[in-house]
């Protein structure tokens, strides 16, 4: 459980698991033959065995993801038999190895790994204490006064990696020697705090926050904890960034607003308005801002690739994350230095695990076919009337640094639409999330169309920002927590009155709320109030270049409906035929008429559904779009989706819910976006569905055999323009 202790005076503060210390199996050695000892490494995951003394024995690390957990297994005629430790619950895995891959089963998913040169790379064991060891160092052991206990070793990614405890409290630390100084760092809460050590008379002198410690050596062995096995916190170790900052746009992407010149984005020349498309291969759309600048930042030295989009190509950079303290802070040109660190906030939202030992399922309204709504609205509005772009043919020009620019004007911006959220499947450890966009392009008249579809997945605990388990709220205490403050209490809202736990957020940049029902654990609220990079322009009094505040974006989310759908398909299993690695493809006609224009001929349109996993109840993959006009280079485009019984439109609808259905009937009406779904009829064959809004029209049409999609259609009316998209199934 998560607890607080105060270390000598209020000092310093531990929120952090306990550790258990003990024997490291990665320090023993074999001289066996032992096939699955090494390092083996896929996607997201990372499987770290050593050998052990007894023959066919393993221990090591299980990486995924951000985490680490502890694991050992057995070697059983060629397949290995092992466990890993998740807090205090263990997890069985299965493995086997050809030579080269490691095919390894677990939870009813199969990952493969590719075995790495040279042999595995745990984290160094015992040390004994006292003297030094190989290419050792003097900080390396364990030092107490009896309050206080620092243990320290080599490792594999740090000089020196260990903890530091207090009441049986630990916190993972790690640390580096310059010229006979120790510097490091613990966490504390969310923050890393640094600390300073050298020996003095044999003893090791500590400061920290302010406070001077005298440490004693401990002789003898002295193990040093992995750090706490604590699935999707946050990793403890010190986390890097690549020199981007980042700020939405209208369409909720993030874009490259600014680009530190010393930072490895910055030697890579990633372009400054390029869009954020895709983190180490995996498509943000949908994804909330905070958890992509997550995704991009990360243990320092490590590499992370993020591929962006400009307006004429689609780029990849493979960027070394390096500590961006170190950076300074970026110039404006001809200007002051920005204010503001790069980087946008911290997620309000991200938050610990539920108490240990709690197996809270999820709520029941957790089903296929729900559907919440909110209502999604943003304005930004610049500080100057224009800004400076540098620019060799400009009409300005910098008698102090000689550079010429030119004039960009700086225009507000506003947009309002609807956030919508549809419930695709449930298995019994997650949820498969269907994210709709929608414009609001007629306040008056309600109209509204459909700007994006992507996926989001959630597990028991959180779906992205949107939702938090109640087990978890009720834990939370009011007060500060870390730079958070989280408050409790009614919030009135759409005539009612909701028990709420609000989580608050200042920073450099501006202020985040969350606000979330107790009772359902849904974000009833959210806004935000936040400033982007500076920008140059012309000083009216001096005429020279000078920096300016950049735009201000005001964000506002307030949840509308909360309601399950009556679609007499949404609790049928998914079909056999649904399955990790097929693929769907599709092709059709992209056609954009314009009434007294000239009428273009239909474009090509191929699209393929790649489904890339399978879970119990929903699975998730890839859509893919290339357009092909014919006079210039084909345009592409790829989302993430999910697949699930629990939406209208997907790969899949059930056939004997479709033949029971007459036709004409109104399977649903949303009162928000004024979209209605009719079951169009059918010829014995194929069924047909349409939704239908103000301004759009989606048709999909299923095989009563299988189910399967086998034609879809779309027809958009935008200002005068009428854009009509017919697809059907090649295979």
């Amino acid at each position: 459980m998560h607890t607080s202790s105060k270390l000598i005076g209020g000092a310093l503060w531990l929120l952090v698991a306990g550790l258990a210390l003990g024997q490291n199996p990665l320090a023993k050695k074999s001289g066996h033959d032992s096939p699955f000892a090494g390092n083996f490494v896929g996607k997201d995951i990372r499987l770290e065995l050593a050998a052990e003394a007894t023959a066919g024995r393993y221990a090591g690390w299980l990486h995924f993801e951000a985490n680490r957990y502890k694991a050992v297994a057995t070697d059983r005629r060629g397949t290995l038999e092992g466990q890993f430790e998740v807090g205090t619950e263990k997890y069985d895995f299965s493995a086997k190895f050809d030579g080269k891959s490691l095919r390894l089963t677990s939870g009813g998913e199969t990952y493969t790994l590719e075995k790495q040169g040279g042999g595995a790379a745990p984290p160094a064991g015992p040390l004994e204490g006292g003297g030094k060891k190989g290419k050792g160092s003097e900080f390396y052991g364990r030092f107490t006064d009896g309050t206080i206990t620092l243990e320290l070793a080599p490792n594999d990614q740090y000089p020196l990696w260990g903890s530091i405890t207090f009441e049986g409290l630990a916190s993972p630390c790690h640390a580096q020697e310059e010229k006979g100084v120790l510097k490091g760092s613990f966490l504390v809460g969310k923050e890393n705090v640094a600390f300073e050590a050298r020996m003095k008379r044999g003893k090791l002198v500590l400061k920290s926050a302010g406070e001077t410690y005298e440490l004693s050596r401990v002789a003898g062995e002295s193990p040093i904890a992995p750090p706490p096995a604590v699935p999707t916190v946050p990793s403890s170790e010190v986390r890097g960034g690549v020199g981007l900052a980042l700020l939405p746009n209208d369409q909720g992407e993030l874009v490259v607003r600014q680009v530190h010149p010393n930072s490895p984005a910055g030697k890579s020349k990633v372009p400054v308005g390029a869009i954020v498309r895709a983190v180490d291969g995996r498509s943000v759309q949908g994804v909330a801002p905070e958890e992509v600048v997550g995704r991009i930042g990360g243990p320092i030295g490590s590499l992370v690739t993020v591929t962006v989009e400009t307006e004429k190509e689609v780029l990849d950079f493979v960027l070394q994350r390096i500590d961006v303290s170190s950076l300074g802070r970026p110039a404006i040109p001809g200007g002051a230095a920005e204010e503001r660190a790069p980087g946008p906030p911290p997620a309000a939202a991200t938050t610990p695990l539920m108490p240990a030992g709690a197996d809270h399922g999820f709520p029941e309204w957790v089903t296929p076919g729900t559907r919440i709504t909110w209502y999604l609205g943003s304005s930004s509005s610049p500080s100057v009337n224009s800004s400076l772009k540098e620019d060799d043919q400009g009409n300005w020009y910098d008698p102090a640094t000689g550079k010429r620019f030119s004039d960009v004007a700086q225009q507000g911006t506003a947009s309002a639409g609807y956030l919508q959220l549809n419930v695709a499947g449930v298995s019994p450890e997650g949820m498969g999330v269907e994210v709709r966009n929608y414009v609001l392009a007629d306040a008056q008249t309600g109209s509204t169309y459909i700007a994006s579809i992507g996926s989001l997945i959630g597990n028991r605990e959180t779906l992205g920002e949107y939702w938090i388990h109640p087990a978890k709220l009720a834990t939370m205490q009011p007060g500060d927590q870390g730079g958070m403050t989280i408050i409790r209490g009614p919030y009135p809202m759409e005539g009612r009155v909701h028990d709420s736990v609000t989580m608050k957020v200042t920073t450099g940049y501006g202020t985040t709320r969350h606000t979330y029902d107790t009772k359902t654990g849904l974000c009833i609220s959210y806004s935000s109030a936040l400033t982007g990079a500076g920008v140059s322009t012309i000083d009216p009094n001096s005429g020279r270049v000078s920096g300016a505040r950049g735009q201000t974006t005001i964000v506002v989310l307030r949840l509308l409906a909360f309601r399950e759908l009556d679609l007499p398909w949404r609790r049928a299993p998914l079909p056999d035929w649904i399955q990790a690695g097929r693929e769907f493809g599709f092709s059709g006609t992209y056609h954009n008429q314009i009434p007294g224009g000239i009428d273009m001929p239909p474009w090509r349109v191929d699209a393929g559904i790649s489904v890339q996993n399978h879970q119990d109840g929903f699975a998730t993959g890839k859509f893919q779009w290339r357009l092909s006009t014919g006079y210039s280079q084909p345009t592409t485009e790829s989302s993430d989706l999910v697949i699930g019984p629990g939406l209208i439109g997907g790969i899949h609808c059930a056939p004997a819910a479709l033949a029971r259905i007459p036709a004409g009937r109104i399977l649903d009406e949303d009162a928000i976006t004024r979209v209605r779904t009719t079951l169009v009829g059918s010829d014995g064959k194929i069924a047909t569905i349409r939704e239908e809004g103000p301004l759009e029209s989606l048709v999909y049409n299923y095989d009563l055999r299988s189910g399967k999609l086998v034609g879809s259609g779309k027809r958009l009316q935008q200002g005068v323009a009428t854009i009509t998209v017919q697809l059907a199934a090649t295979q």
